[in-house]
Formats: structure tokens, sequence, C-alpha cells
């Protein structure tokens, strides 16, 4: 028997604990690595489901928010504060770029108020501080 061996035997034959023992480690070892795992892809917003859009793979909240308000899911027009959206969804006819700009306006002036017109799945996509870029920093007004 050569020395390698030998040394393989006797650290096989020496290691600590008993079978059970071993077994318990080994189910803790693959629970912790599973939660590592889930924390990890939750992290980085991965835990949900992933959306193809005109070839851009991207998250629920990525694809959500560049929808319309009205297209959202949960969005309920007869709760929206914006009169003039209301006005454009319940009517039928086309009422132009004009009232477009109106219902943006009228946004602008619900934010001053306080009132924001998200949804909830937009006012919760706050972006994670990032050391390189400035505009994560919690000074930053934008």
């Amino acid at each position: 028997m050569k020395i390698g061996e030998y040394k393989q035997m006797m650290s096989n034959l020496t290691r600590p604990g008993t079978p059970e023992q071993n077994k318990k480690a080994e189910e803790n070892n693959k629970k912790y690595l599973a939660d590592r795992k889930a924390k990890t892809l939750k992290e980085y917003g991965l835990d949900k489901p992933l959306i193809v859009n005109n070839g851009n793979i991207q998250t629920e909240k990525q694809f959500t928010k560049e929808l319309p308000i009205e297209e959202q899911p949960g969005y309920d027009v007869s709760k929206d504060q914006n009169l003039f959206r209301r006005i454009k969804m319940y009517s039928s006819e086309d009422l132009g770029a004009e009232f477009d700009k109106a219902i943006t306006a009228e946004d602008e002036a619900l934010k001053k108020l306080g009132r924001d017109p998200m949804n909830i799945l937009q006012r919760n996509n706050v972006k994670k501080f990032d050391n390189n870029d400035p505009s994560t920093y919690p000074s930053n007004p934008e």
C-alpha cells in the first residue's frame, strides 16, 4: 500500500460523525444552498417569471412600467383620480393629441398635490442604491 492510499484510507475511516449525522449535515447544506439561490434570484428580480417583449427579456415590473396606465393589471378606470383619463376611456370617439397633452398635464398637477395617478406596480419600482450610478444617490432629486 502506498503512502497516499494509506492516508486516504485513514481519513475515510476516521471521519467524524455517524452516517445519520452526515446525512443530516448534507440535507442542511442542500437547504442552505437552495435558500441562498432563492435569495440571490429575488435580489436581482429574477424570482418571478420573465416576459419576452419584442425580443427583449424583461421582468413583470419592467414590462408593466412600459405599458400605459390603462393597460396595467389591477387598473380600475372608475377609481382613477384623473378626470381627463376617465373621459378618454369612456368616450367612443378619438379626442386627439391635445387631449393626451391635457391628460399629461393633469397627471403632473396631481403629482404636485401628492396624489400620484400611478398604480402600485409603478410606485414600488424604486432603483436600488448603486455606488457607481449617480442617479441612485439619495441626494439626487431625480
